[in-house]
Formats: C-alpha cells, sequence, structure tokens
C-alpha cells in the first residue's frame, strides 16, 4: 500500500494536448494565418482545439459522432474568452473538412480515416500530426511520400513526459 501523498498524477491527455501546441507554435506563432483542423473530438482533440481557440485561432472539426461534436463545439463556444472572435467549424463529413487545410492534427482512434481516396483532397504542402493510432492507411502515406511535400510526423512525448516529471520532482 503507497500512501496517497506518494502518488503523483500524470494527466497523458492534457500533456500530449499541451506538447502537440507547443510544437507547432513553436514553428509558427502566427497560427491564426493557417487553417487547421482537428480529426477527433475526444479529451485531447478537445483540449487542443480549445486552446487553439483561446489563442484566436478559427478550428475546423470533424468527428464522427456529429451530433456530439456538435453539443462539444457549442461548449467551446461558450467556453472561450468572450473578446474572442474565432470559431469551431464543425464538417459533417471527413472529406470537405480535408481541403485547403495547413495544418491536419488527428486525435482519433478510427483506423485509415485519411485513405487512398481522400488523400488526394489534401494540400501538396499540408502538415499532418499523428496524435492516434494508424488513423493514415499505408497507401495514403505511399502517395504522400510519391506525389506531395506533405509533412507529417507522430507525436512523441517523451521528453515532455520527462519534462513535466523533473518539475513535479523538484518541487
Amino acid at each position: 500500500i503507497v500512501e496517497r501523498k506518494k502518488i503523483l498524477g500524470i494527466r497523458f491527455d492534457s500533456l500530449t494536448a499541451e506538447h502537440v501546441l507547443n510544437s507547432i507554435i513553436k514553428e509558427n506563432p502566427f497560427l491564426y494565418k493557417r487553417s487547421i483542423l482537428i480529426i477527433g473530438l475526444g479529451k485531447i482533440g478537445f483540449k487542443i482545439s480549445m486552446a487553439l481557440l483561446e489563442c484566436g485561432n478559427n478550428v475546423e472539426i470533424y468527428s464522427r459522432n456529429y451530433k456530439k461534436t456538435f453539443e462539444k463545439c457549442n461548449c467551446m463556444d461558450i467556453l472561450k474568452p468572450q473578446n474572442t472572435l474565432a470559431r469551431p467549424i464543425l464538417h459533417r463529413e471527413i472529406e470537405s473538412s480535408l481541403i485547403n487545410k495547413d495544418i491536419i492534427i488527428t486525435t482519433t482512434n478510427s483506423e485509415d480515416i485519411i485513405n487512398s481516396s481522400n488523400c488526394k483532397i489534401i494540400n501538396n504542402n499540408a502538415k499532418i500530426i499523428s496524435v492516434g493510432h494508424n488513423e493514415i492507411s499505408q497507401k495514403a502515406i505511399e502517395y504522400f511520400i510519391k506525389n506531395t511535400n506533405v509533412f507529417f510526423s507522430r507525436v512523441d512525448i517523451g521528453k515532455s513526459l520527462i519534462q513535466y516529471l523533473q518539475r513535479l520532482l523538484d518541487k
């Protein structure tokens, strides 16, 4: 039995969302000029979307359950600062959400959500950040490599986790 005061709570979803935000802001602090899509609005997708809205970025969102996502978008509209003009923009179809996006952040557990048929409508210079697992099909990856300048990366929170633990232990 471990004493309760010796247990450290690690919020992996918050760490992941913070890591994604820091990495894209570090690359380009003027995100409000970029067209951003979040695929999946679970814990991580919601946190990333909220943070981007709070920074004044319009965020386009696609998720499987339209009704639930609509309710979450309404919630974001209420929670964001009143003086923020940015809005969550909801899509019913994955295809319409992928068109002309500069940054696509996948936070879904749906496999092959970006696949061989819809990958061709993605901007040739887009950046895809993968938080989920297997959401980009192998054929889509092959298409991107052969035919586009699409940059895609898988999120690794290892360094962020170590820094978080160091901060906790320093206290």
